[in-house]
């Protein structure tokens, strides 16, 4: 698994070291503890440095010295479990191989309490180019995808699908405590080692036909892309409104009278994300095969994708990940959509499956389109070049069957 090489191990000491370090290195830990349990508890942008300084029996003054920034803490904390993980998913990937590891650092994932909150928050702040944590975000993502593609098989593009459904997964639960991710990670892994997964050939640069631009005219209308611009830049918390205000050219008395709070107007925001995301207002198909072709349709995005539509993915992305905390405004909504959504999605593939060749239940195909889509597009944010739309319609290829979109022949791997 040669990506797994490139964890940073620059930062581990010796456990022994005394003197100032040791001191430092006890506080430092206070820190990163005291932080780990705000976030989790809260959320990651409702949270501030004072917060964390308060909890820790700190100053503000004095917890600077060790970090200038939220962000700072969070990635710190994200990179202290990989430290902690490395050796271990090592030891995994030499027994078994990449693959089946993937079912090791999953139920790592999983036991480790709070990691899966802290780095599903982690990728959702560092979606913007310009966030510090970025670029190392992207590597690590870009290192994981090689890990995959050596356990599957060279020239498999579709080895993306593998990280990004324990990335999907990792978010649907946080939704849906239910959701038992190292079981499903295995139960994926083995379908796929058993021939479930087919090769479909390469569809090329498609687009998403069904997206509908931001509207150009209109006082809500402008208000709207403004503060889902602000909301992928800053987070919902770190928006404030006379900022969406000021974007938009308007008073912010203005922007009260069309959206009577910022809980309002985010959860406007998140029902037009949706609505441009799924099409032009159209009528759904009738047909269920026609319902599910439309489904991974409309998740593809590769690298023909507009400035407004990378926005609205972004703004999307940093929302979701944002919305899984409990207490954020947007996580009741999200809850409901993506449970109604599911649901919907499961009814059509067991309306749409042709001769026997999907071998898992539709409610399980559903679970793992919907994870897929999602950790597909959160990579794709840190990697335009990612084959999203390959990916995701093999999986539905092998999932459904003759339903899916007729350019793509299957084989079997």
């Amino acid at each position: 698994m040669q990506g797994i090489r490139q964890i940073d191990r620059s930062n581990r000491r010796d456990p022994s070291a005394r003197g100032p370090y040791a001191k430092s290195a006890v506080t430092k830990r206070l820190i990163l503890d005291s932080a780990r349990d705000l976030f989790i508890r809260r959320g990651f942008d409702a949270v501030s440095l004072r917060d964390i300084a308060t909890a820790s029996g700190l100053s503000h003054p004095a917890l600077r010295r060790y970090f200038d920034s939220t962000a700072a803490i969070l990635d710190a904390l994200v990179q202290r479990y990989e430290l902690e993980n490395y050796d271990g998913v090592l030891d995994a990937v030499h027994q078994v191989g990449a693959l089946e590891a993937s079912i090791d650092l999953a139920r790592r994932n999983a036991e480790h309490v709070g990691y899966i909150e802290l780095f599903t928050a982690l990728a959702g702040v560092a979606a913007s180019a310009e966030h510090p944590a970025h670029e190392r975000m992207a590597a690590r993502y870009r290192a994981v995808r090689e890990a995959a593609a050596a356990g599957v098989g060279p020239g498999r593009s579709d080895a993306a699908l593998v990280p990004a459904l324990v990335d999907g997964l990792q978010i649907a639960s946080l939704f849906d405590p239910r959701i038992d991710i190292p079981t499903e990670v295995a139960l994926f892994v083995a379908w796929w080692r058993q021939g479930g997964i087919v090769r479909v050939p390469s569809i090329g640069v498609v687009g998403n036909s069904g997206h509908v631009p931001f509207a150009a005219d209109g006082t809500r209308d402008r208000i709207l892309r403004h503060a889902a611009e602000n909301f992928a830049m800053r987070g919902y918390y770190s928006t404030r409104v006379s900022d969406i205000a000021s974007a938009a050219g308007i008073a912010k008395s203005t922007l009260l009278h069309h959206y009577a709070s910022k809980q309002d107007l985010l959860i406007s925001v998140l029902v037009d994300l949706e609505r441009r995301s799924s099409g032009s207002g159209d009528p759904a198909p009738d047909l269920p095969p026609a319902r599910v072709r439309r489904f991974v349709d409309l998740a593809c995005v590769d690298a023909s994708a507009t400035e407004d539509e990378v926005a609205a993915l972004e703004a999307h992305v940093v929302l979701l990940c944002e919305s899984t905390s409990p207490e954020h405004p947007g996580h009741a909504w999200y809850s409901d959509r993506i449970s109604d959504a599911r649901l919907t999605l499961a009814a059509d593939i067991a309306a749409s499956t042709t001769s026997g060749v999907r071998e898992v239940s539709s409610d399980r195909a559903a679970l793992w389109l919907h994870a897929a889509r999602d950790g597909l597009r959160l990579q794709w944010i840190y990697d335009r070049e990612l084959p999203v739309t390959h990916a995701l319609r093999g999986l539905c290829v092998s999932l459904v069957g003759d339903s899916v979109p007729s350019d793509a022949t299957p084989s079997r791997a």
